[in-house]
């Protein structure tokens, strides 16, 4: 069957004049190009992740190494579909592991770097280019951007 861009375009449920550098919690879904599915297969009701989708993951866990300002919550990988919870601004106060967001049992972060000084690496800007913080829309499209730039590095 081949792909009907109407039939499974879905109307933006943003809220028009809504301000996404607020403070706050937000859930994303974010889909693959014609709902393709590259991040792996569900094997026995669990979902396998292949190298693409470990990718992915990767690449949601630096989020707050790049992005001061920015917390990851619950993140799930499907096969051709994410969902996850990006708090912009500060980490909610209460959360059992804010303060170690990112770090593993042996002080090293999720992305294999020390913990202590600046992450290594060349480093996104921190601003959505005014010196305002970064919005939702900021986050999400550099997220896409980086997995993008990954999976095409990769198939190359």
């Amino acid at each position: 069957m081949a792909y009907d861009s109407p039939r499974y375009h879905c109307r933006s449920i943003r809220l028009k004049g809504y301000d996404y550098s607020q403070t706050g919690a937000y859930f994303i879904t974010l889909c693959t190009e014609r709902r393709v599915c590259l991040f792996g297969d569900v094997v026995g009701g669990e979902m396998q992740l292949n190298p693409v989708g470990r990718m992915v993951e990767t690449v949601w866990n630096e989020l707050p190494y790049f992005y001061p300002g920015i917390a990851i919550d619950g993140f799930v990988v499907m096969p051709n579909h994410i969902h996850g919870i990006i708090w912009v601004g500060a980490a909610p106060c209460g959360r059992p592991d804010s303060a170690n967001a990112g770090q593993s049992n042996t002080g090293q972060s999720n992305t294999g770097q020390s913990n202590t000084g600046q992450p290594r690496g060349v480093a996104p800007t921190v601003s959505a280019g005014d010196g305002a913080p970064l919005s939702l829309p900021d986050v999400v499209h550099r997220f896409k951007t980086l997995t993008t730039k990954r999976y095409v590095d990769g198939v190359k």
